[in-house]
């Protein structure tokens, strides 16, 4: 995705934004799969969605999770942002939310220091309760992680959240084989260029997707292999 911050150029008021796209071969790639017909051609134009978003003065910018399966946590890291004046300490809370247990889990709050300037990184540790099923091919659960960020004063509140749908798994080598979560595993998947013909290409929303990785469960595959593109 493109993502362009306005902060500074949309004052109060009337404004007009311009998008141009320029499918020009610049820098000169080729021959490169990416921008000729070998695989998705040389797309123009824009798609899926376009929206102006507001924000906090001070947010979640980035969130990232990585699990550990023999510890049974995650290490979630956090870069915030600071267009505002305000200086302090901030608090995070995260939770987790399995489609298969109907609980939510939540860690205590955790302090984060002198948030100050533009940019503060952060990081955390959040254990996975007992209860809550590891990801695998034939058990696909998954969890809902959430992120809360809150910095109080005496005049100010600045609060933010994010979410993100993952799962709880270890992806390994053992010699010659793969493994998940410590059982060998065998990878049948399709190379995937991103050729749509129907449409010119690929979808946008959930529910393509679903169709699209529905077909490819039908003939007993178990991931696709996205070659030149995202």
């Amino acid at each position: 995705p493109h993502v362009y911050d306005l902060s500074e150029m949309l004052t109060p008021g009337e404004h007009s934004i311009s998008i141009r796209v320029d499918n020009a071969n610049l820098p000169p790639v080729g021959p490169c799969h990416a921008v000729d017909e070998r695989t998705q051609t040389n797309w123009n134009g824009i798609i899926g969605r376009i929206e102006l978003q507001a924000r906090a003065p001070i947010w979640i910018d980035n969130f990232q999770a990585t699990p550990n399966v023999e510890q049974r946590r995650f290490e979630v890291r956090l870069t915030l942002r600071n267009r505002s004046s305000w200086q302090g300490d901030g608090e995070v809370t995260v939770s987790a939310e399995s489609a298969e247990v109907p609980t939510v889990h939540f860690t205590p709050l955790v302090s984060v220091q002198s948030i100050q300037g533009s940019e503060t990184h952060c990081s955390l540790q959040f254990d996975i309760p007992e209860k809550f099923p590891c990801w695998d091919e034939f058990q696909p659960a998954l969890l809902r992680l959430s992120v809360k960020l809150e910095c109080r004063s005496d005049t100010e509140v600045h609060v933010d959240e994010q979410s993100m749908m993952t799962g709880c798994r270890s992806f390994r080598t053992e010699k010659s084989q793969f493994s998940i979560n410590g059982q060998r595993t065998f990878l049948r998947g399709r190379h995937d260029a991103c050729i749509f013909p129907l449409t010119g290409y690929p979808p946008m929303d959930k529910k393509g997707w679903i169709r699209v990785f529905q077909i490819g469960k039908s003939y007993g595959l178990n991931h696709h292999r996205f070659h030149s593109w995202c």
